[in-house]
Parts: structure tokens; sequence; C-alpha cells
């Protein structure tokens, strides 16, 4: 008895615990019945020569709104982003309050 559960003499905890254990770490990685490792993402490397700044016009070659044209409202060298006013809208859902009825607002 005291061999298979652990005991106040033996040092090793029951083997059913260890079981249970180890099966919900197995499980912790599992999506669907496959093994899922999660991946890093690259570090962002920042451009040394920056030549854009805020208020600069701009046109987009590449994404949703590619071909349009717009002005930079905000430079992000961290993250090599620029921000551009009037596209890569997003919808969002405002509730109402006292000063605003709610509704869907476009966001940058």
């Amino acid at each position: 008895f005291a061999e298979t559960r652990g005991g106040p003499t033996s040092s090793q905890p029951c083997r059913q615990w260890q079981q249970q254990k180890q099966f919900t770490m197995q499980r912790r990685f599992m999506k669907f019945g496959k093994r899922v490792v999660k991946k890093k993402k690259p570090a962002i490397k920042p451009f040394k020569n920056w030549n854009i700044v805020k208020g600069d016009h701009v046109y987009l070659i590449d994404g949703r709104d590619r071909g349009k044209d717009g002005i930079v409202t905000k430079v992000i060298r961290a993250k090599n982003r620029v921000v551009v006013g009037g596209l890569n809208l997003a919808k969002r859902r405002v509730p109402p309050n006292a000063e605003f009825k709610g509704g869907i607002l476009s966001v940058e």
C-alpha cells in the first residue's frame, strides 16, 4: 500500500499522481489530437536609414488598400511601421453612453 501511494516513510509521490501530471503536461501542447509547438516571432530589426516622417504624402503598393495614397499620421520606428490617415480602417462597436448614442465606427 505504501509502495503505490507514497506514504509518510516514502520520499516518492504516488504513481497515479505522476501519471496524471504527465498526461496534463502532454495535453497542454495538443490541439485536435496533434502536437502543437508555438513558434517565436523573429525580432524586428529597425531600418537604419528612415526617410519617412509625419506629414509625408505616400502611395501604398501592397495590402488591402493598395493603389491608394494618403498622408502619414504616425511613424513607429521600433516596429518599422507607418500609420496612414484614412487607410487600413477597422470597424469597432461603441456602446451607447450619455454623450454618444453608440454604433459602429471606423478606426485606424
